[in-house]
């Protein structure tokens, strides 16, 4: 990945990428957000609550040896730019090393000072981005930049629940506690709300535990016990799982969430819980990518409230490809979802019985543009890709999914498109343009959500 300073063409590329579309279409209310900043996460250290012990088998960070040799091995081969940015982040950090521009240079990406500061959030800030694009609506801050002591100070890839009455839970990367205190690894922090996202309390890293945790965080809630759950990369071995059952305070864990797949080769999760009545209530399913050679999409699944998953390896959803997600509907048929081949096209394929088998891909939509992980081709670096967001209507059942795509001759950057499905994803509408603007200006990074009841 290129990491370049931040030129005054970047600033303006950041500045319409952060725009969002809300639009409503039919019974679905969507948000379209800004597209990822988050090329580096080098942010600063911020205290955290005492690490319990890991409840998984003690684990060894892989040697300096080794590391360089994983992250070698992701560049020859192509995986490295397919990879998350916290992935890329975790490989360079445990090798001591930072590829950039094409060349592997020695020294850690977070040791280079002119590198952090061109990407770090006071450039951002110099741009008035909040006032211009969020005018008029509430923008509290969930971090407290004054706990970021050092020069590594970047939050980025945020995930958002809400947990019981009014509080929520947010949980982002942060490269300011790599390596602090030394050996603990730990690159995700987390902020907690009591009053509905008004104000925040900043917690710090979750609990390193013995293997360590190394962002890309998504978290997903039972319904019924309010216990929560967050996904992290390891920095060790398999895919992190812990869990809170104080709604985000403190956390229990991690457990390895993916048997049989090394930390080298983990990459992009999703999880999701069924929440319906029933049988299959409360268990929580985790889609991913595994990297090693010959693997692909990869899916595991938990029935014990997150103690345990199987299967070991993962179930193989598809070889290669990237973008995972997964969501379950009332009658608690289970969907993966991911970014495929050929071209890229994103797919899907249903479970009826609880993830224990799937039935084959459905392909739902051939995208234009042929970029890796479905880049936009942004320039200055900018990494974007198509993944879909998906939810499923609690009610209905019907599927909605947003992805972005550019037009037919590339001459649009990057627009919204919405699809749905009525009959369990077997077919989809035609894709509809979310995305109102008559420029050619680039919407990335779309999600999407429907109300409790399903009207909208």
């Amino acid at each position: 990945m290129k990491n370049p300073a931040l030129t005054s063409s970047r600033r303006s590329l950041l500045l319409f990428c952060l725009l969002f579309v809300v639009t409503v279409f039919g019974v679905i209310t969507w948000q379209v957000t800004s597209a990822d900043t988050s090329q580096v996460e080098n942010w600063g250290a911020i205290t955290r609550p005492n690490a319990r012990a890991s409840e998984t088998p003690d684990a060894v960070a892989p040697s300096r040896d080794d590391a360089i040799a994983a992250l070698r091995e992701a560049i020859e081969n192509g995986n490295f730019e397919m990879m998350s940015s916290a992935k890329q982040m975790q490989l360079q950090l445990q090798a001591g090393m930072t590829y950039q521009d094409g060349v592997l240079l020695p020294g850690s990406p977070l040791s280079n000072q002119e590198f952090a500061d061109s990407l770090s959030i006071e450039r951002l800030a110099e741009l008035s981005v909040a006032d211009e694009v969020l005018g008029g609506f509430a923008n509290p801050q969930v971090n407290n930049p004054a706990l970021d002591t050092t020069a590594q100070k970047t939050q980025s890839e945020t995930t958002i629940i809400k947990g019981s009455g009014l509080n929520m839970v947010a949980a982002v990367n942060d490269s300011g506690h790599f390596d602090i205190p030394p050996g603990s690894n730990a690159f995700t922090g987390y902020a907690t709300s009591t009053d509905g996202g008004v104000s925040w309390t900043d917690r710090g890293a979750i609990p390193p535990g013995a293997v360590g945790h190394f962002g890309d965080p998504v978290l997903a809630r039972n319904n019924t016990t309010g216990r929560i759950y967050q996904a992290t990369l390891s920095a060790t071995f398999g895919m992190n799982m812990y869990r809170s059952d104080d709604n985000g305070v403190t956390w229990q864990g991690p457990v390895n969430a993916a048997p049989g797949t090394t930390s080298a080769n983990g990459d992009k999760e999703w999880i999701a819980v069924d929440n319906f009545p029933g049988s299959g209530q409360g268990n929580l399913y985790h889609a991913y990518r595994d990297f090693a050679g010959g693997a692909g999409m990869r899916f595991t699944r938990s029935t014990d409230q997150g103690l345990t998953f199987s299967p070991s390896p993962g179930m193989l959803i598809e070889s290669g490809n990237q973008g995972a997600y997964v969501a379950v509907g009332p009658n608690h048929n289970v969907y993966y979802f991911w970014l495929g081949f050929p071209g890229n096209t994103i797919k899907v394929r249903r479970s009826t019985d609880q993830g224990v088998t799937f039935a084959a891909a459905t392909s739902i939509q051939l995208l234009n543009t042929t970029g890796v992980n479905g880049s936009l081709s942004a320039p200055a670096g900018y990494r974007t890709n198509s993944f879909p967001s998906v939810v499923v209507n609690p009610v209905s059942g019907n599927i909605y999914m947003v992805h972005n795509d550019i037009n037919v001759g590339g001459t649009d950057r990057g627009d919204i498109y919405f699809q749905q499905s009525t009959d369990q994803g077997f077919t989809w509408s035609a894709r509809a343009k979310v995305n109102t603007d008559a420029t050619t200006k680039m919407q990335a990074f779309p999600a999407i959500a429907v109300t409790p009841d399903g009207t909208k």
